[in-house]
């Protein structure tokens, strides 16, 4: 019967006064309202029976049931109210044990999670059957570790695991004990299995998701970027309307990104951007496409993508890093002023300090600006005295000073990159040059050090 049809007939049948009909048949309408899920309604009719039919023989299942019309209508204060009143009245009852259940289950829902872990220690020392016992252990293991009681909660849910396989409680303690492990990558060999188990046979569609996206982020984090992709891959597969797998499709296009699907990352990204539901990560998204673009050999759309990103979000925190891949396609096209144009806004932090310094400075010497040039090489050195770009610089900047005349600086230069770097494939270059310079300025003992020195460290 339809909710609209029961209020068509409702004031009909409540025509007759309640006190006329007998406690059965008023039980049976509240009955109908409950299976109907009319609880508002049916609320009412319990209610009526508690007041006027106190020696009603099933008062037990009436007062259960007012406290379940309670909880679904979101008064968990007033359910735990009237379960009480039935384990007081009735602790005989059959409807007893379900009702000691939900008095503790309400206390979750209250945030009094210390009552319920001792409510629900009192409720399991009763014995109560493995349907209500396999839930009774997983929302007390919920509940302690709600509380900082880690090992209570893991015992609790190792419980469920171990002695209610078969109930559906099985998979959302196994998802607990996968986060409690989560921190231990030592204990991976208990984490896995447990969310491949969860994801196997999901008790309910969310809880799916949530196994496959801890899996696949378990990877990420691991570094194992194909298998995280191919987890994230499947999370989108088989359970693409799930809100956890929206929350963690950002996290799926760097896994594909990392992995090297770069055209997945791509498509991803390119459904996102402009997802007004995303609107918040909108850079992220946007530098996620762009770095997509760029392995996919695509510099000018990865250009222009940056650009949307640099122009509508230029206080983001991933602009200047933006910024300085932009520059960076710039300047292996050849457009070095436009390089320049972007580089020269950026304030580098320590993770690109030395690239943007490099990229300056290789600019500059691209368009003649030989001053501007041997700064950012200097300053570079001095940011990274040994890193991988110093033996280049210290090459560059020497030839900087030789093509300005400065020979002894710049074979002081060329020296400092062969003995600090005596196996980088320009430390032979260097010391030839050296020698080269040493001879333009007539001190041809030093030159012939440095070509006997070329000769014996690199015949």
């Amino acid at each position: 019967m339809s909710r609209f049809l029961i209020s068509l007939l409702l004031p009909f049948l409540l025509a007759v006064p309640a006190s006329a009909l007998p406690p059965s048949e008023q039980m049976h309408f509240a009955d109908g309202l409950y299976a109907r899920g009319l609880y508002d309604l049916a609320l009412d009719e319990y209610l009526a029976l508690s007041r006027e039919a106190e020696d009603f023989e099933r008062m037990d299942v009436v007062l259960y049931r007012i406290g379940e019309c309670h909880r679904r209508l979101g008064n968990p204060q007033a359910a735990e109210r009237f379960y009480f009143r039935l384990l007081r009245e009735h602790p005989d009852s059959a409807t007893a044990p379900r009702a000691a259940f939900r008095r503790a289950e309400v206390s979750i829902t209250l945030d009094r999670h210390a009552d319920a872990v001792r409510l629900f220690t009192e409720f399991l020392e009763t014995e109560p059957p493995a349907y209500l016992a396999g839930p009774a252990h997983y929302y007390r293991g919920y509940a302690a570790r709600r509380e900082q009681d880690v090992d209570a909660a893991k015992q609790d849910f190792q419980t469920v695991l171990e002695q209610h396989a078969d109930s559906p409680f099985a998979a959302f303690a196994a998802l607990e004990l996968a986060e409690l492990y989560a921190p231990r990558p030592e204990r991976v060999a208990d984490v896995l299995p447990l969310l491949e188990r969860v994801a196997e046979d999901p008790p309910t569609t969310d809880a799916g998701a949530e196994a496959v996206a801890r899996m696949a982020e378990w990877h990420f984090e691991e570094g194992d970027y194909v298998r995280s992709a191919d987890l994230f891959a499947r999370l989108r597969a088989e359970f693409a309307d799930t809100r956890r797998a929206r929350e963690a499709a950002l996290q799926a296009g760097w896994a594909f990104h990392n992995a090297g699907r770069h055209a997945d990352a791509q498509a991803l990204a390119e459904t996102a951007s402009d997802d007004p539901d995303r609107v918040a990560r909108r850079a992220e998204w946007l530098y996620l496409l762009a770095n997509a673009q760029r392995q996919l050999l695509k510099p000018d759309a990865a250009r222009e993508t940056y650009e949307r990103l640099l122009a509508d979000h230029a206080d983001h925190e991933l602009a200047r890093v933006a910024r300085y891949e932009a520059a960076l396609i710039d300047f292996r096209q050849d457009r070095f002023d436009e390089a320049l144009a972007h580089a020269e806004r950026i304030d580098p932090d320590d993770l690109i300090r030395e690239d943007v310094y490099w990229l300056l400075a290789e600019s500059y010497a691209r368009v003649g600006r030989d001053d501007d040039a041997v700064q950012y090489y200097r300053l570079l050195l001095e940011a990274d005295p040994d890193g991988a770009r110093a033996p280049k610089a210290l090459y560059r900047l020497a030839r900087l000073l030789q093509n300005r005349r400065d020979y002894g600086e710049a074979a002081r230069m060329y020296r400092t990159l062969a003995e600090q770097f005596p196996e980088d494939e320009m430390a032979a270059h260097a010391l030839f040059a050296a020698a080269y310079c040493m001879a333009v300025e007539e001190r041809h003992e030093d030159a012939l050090a440095d070509w006997d020195a070329l000769l014996k460290k690199h015949p």
